[in-house]
């Protein structure tokens, strides 16, 4: 079972050394090639998250497949991550280093929800809104969701605001059926 504060650890310490090393960007980039190379390979995750296949072994297979295409700061973080047998937490490095960017950079990321596109006017609006609320710049991630029915759906961080016409005729249902109940 993944330890998510031991992956946050290791994900806080590849930031910084990135940082340090003016590689962050760099880092960002391989990150998503592991990424992708394990999304796209489920073999190939599964040998690396296989506890009886030897470090060794494992190391080797990152060397062969993906250190002519990594930085070197990359590369080592891996075989660190073999070497602590840490394994488990490659599927959450790229998402954890993102965040702990963010978090230090005063990012915020949003999910905005709508039956059919925003118009720009409307998204900025939103935007400057959100931005306002949590006191950080924010990124925006439109998603068309015709499940809502109408109005929007917005989650930032751990908060969901929800002006959905889902959501306000499943409240009004359910204060109906109180009504009815006492």
């Amino acid at each position: 079972m993944l330890d998510k504060s031991v992956a946050v650890g290791y994900v806080q310490a590849l930031f910084e050394t990135a940082k340090a090393r003016g590689r962050f960007p760099e880092t960002v980039k391989d990150l998503e090639k592991v990424a992708q190379l394990l999304r796209e390979n489920p073999e190939l995750k599964r040998i690396l998250l296989h506890p009886a296949i030897p470090r060794e072994r494992k190391s080797a297979l990152i060397d062969r497949l993906l250190a002519p295409h990594l930085d070197p700061l990359v590369r080592n973080f891996l075989r660190l991550i073999i070497d602590k047998r840490r394994e488990e937490i490659l599927e959450f490095i790229l998402d954890g280093y993102k965040s702990v960017a963010d978090l230090i950079g005063g990012v915020a990321r949003a999910t905005v929800q709508t039956v059919i596109p925003l118009m720009e006017e409307r998204l900025a609006r939103i935007e400057e809104i959100l931005k306002r609320l949590s006191g950080k710049r924010v990124e925006i991630k439109t998603e068309i969701n015709p499940e809502i029915l109408g109005g929007l759906v917005i989650r930032i961080g751990n908060t969901v605001i929800d002006g959905s016409v889902r959501s306000h005729l499943e409240n009004l249902r359910r204060r109906l059926m109180e009504g009815r109940a006492a």
